[in-house]
């Protein structure tokens, strides 16, 4: 069976070949940009920056060479906004805490607080306040609920 075959099976009940596997299909499917820079590391494929398809998340974008390697059966189809920014154009350049190069939103605007925590800002928009908090040492953003001048709670 091919993927195609494979995962209409799988859908219909029927009995496919294998189990269809899903790698980064969807958010739900998704993989850390951190985790999929090791994994391509461990495949032992070129090494590049990751690129970010959701940045709230920060899963990466599972490219054809891992998908080849893995025998992943099933290819997200993504819009090109997202949530918080609009359109995508994967070409910003942003480090994890963890050191894994990534590639976000050439629109998001983002910044650095006094506890080393990442911010994202609206729209892109650095006058308005922060949308979205990372911790210094984490490997996504929370997203943030504010009343007046100050922040009321973590969304988690």
């Amino acid at each position: 069976m091919n993927s195609r075959e494979r995962v209409i099976a799988a859908l219909e009940h029927r009995q496919p070949d294998r189990v269809p596997i899903d790698l980064g299909a969807s958010h739900q499917s998704g993989i850390s940009a951190s985790t999929l820079y090791k994994l391509r590391a461990a495949l032992g494929l070129e090494q590049h920056d990751i690129p970010v398809y959701s940045l709230f998340q920060l899963l990466g974008l599972v490219e054809e060479d891992v998908r080849q390697a893995l025998g992943i059966d099933v290819v997200g189809l993504f819009n090109p906004a997202d949530m918080k920014n609009g359109v995508n154009n994967l070409t910003q350049p942003l480090t994890m805490c963890d050191g894994t190069p990534v590639l976000i939103g050439d629109n998001v605007a983002y910044g650095r607080e006094e506890d080393d925590s990442w911010v994202i800002y609206p729209q892109g928009d650095r006058t308005a306040r922060p949308g979205a908090r990372m911790p210094a040492n984490g490997f996504f953003f929370d997203a943030m609920r504010w009343t007046g001048r100050r922040i009321l709670t973590r969304i988690t």
